[in-house]
């Protein structure tokens, strides 16, 4: 999965499974709630989730307060879709506050599948301290909850 941060721009290619299988117990009753708050230490986060037959969407908040947008995609007939969606926001969003995008060059859809683009709102440089833990956190569980979503669509 090539898994993108549309704010700097940079995409790594993460292995299929980068999480332990234990985790699809703990990530399933929140893609089939449709999200759900986190446990200890990180009970101040949220995710609100949407699965379909083509991809995910999940919405991060701190508290009440957006923080960041996810969306991914498996289908090659969806995947144009998904990237207008995630790349509008990027565009609505940049416009009214540029300096939460870094990247040399405006995103471009990843040329493989699959692949989930995260765009950072501007309520994470706010509410997330750079530094701490919850930086990996929430970058880790994108990627867990984009395959234990891909896994119950496909099996």
């Amino acid at each position: 999965m090539i898994h993108l941060t549309l704010n700097s721009g940079k995409g790594n290619r993460q292995p299929r499974r980068i999480f332990v299988p234990e985790l699809t117990g703990l990530i399933r009753p929140f893609l089939d709630n449709g999200g759900g708050s986190f446990p200890r230490p990180y009970a101040a986060y949220r995710i609100e989730t949407e699965v379909t037959e083509t991809g995910v969407a999940f919405e991060y908040y701190k508290g009440e307060i957006p923080i960041s947008v996810c969306v991914g995609t498996w289908s090659p007939e969806a995947a144009a879709e998904y990237w207008a969606e995630i790349e509008g926001a990027f565009f609505q969003i940049t416009d009214v506050c540029p300096q939460i995008a870094w990247a040399k060059h405006p995103p471009k859809a990843p040329d493989s599948l699959p692949w989930l683009a995260a765009l950072l709102l501007p309520a994470f440089f706010v509410e997330v301290e750079s530094n701490s833990p919850d930086v990996s956190f929430l970058n880790v569980t994108e990627a867990a909850f984009f395959w234990v979503a891909h896994d119950l669509v496909h099996s």
